[in-house]
């Protein structure tokens, strides 16, 4: 049996109008393991709203993420305690 992985989930905020879950995980692969990548979108319009969350593992490679890729991207990176 596999051990279980910690990941790190990390909040992306400023994200371009119509950005979708699959970009996002895109934007992290390089990073880590994408085990989750997804846009907020309104409950009501189904629109995104411009920010999201990615869960990589290992936890490590969240930090070295946000290390590297605020910069890069020029948005708001942190890790969800």
């Amino acid at each position: 049996m596999r051990k279980p992985t910690i990941s790190g989930n990390i909040f992306v905020a400023n994200l371009p109008d119509g950005f979708k879950d699959e970009q996002l995980g895109q934007l992290f692969d390089g990073y880590g393991l994408v085990v989750v990548a997804h846009v907020a979108r309104d409950f009501l319009t189904g629109l995104p709203k411009n920010y999201g969350l990615v869960d990589l593992a290992p936890a490590k490679a969240a930090a070295k993420a946000i290390a590297i890729a605020g910069d890069v991207f020029n948005t708001i990176l942190d890790i969800m305690r």
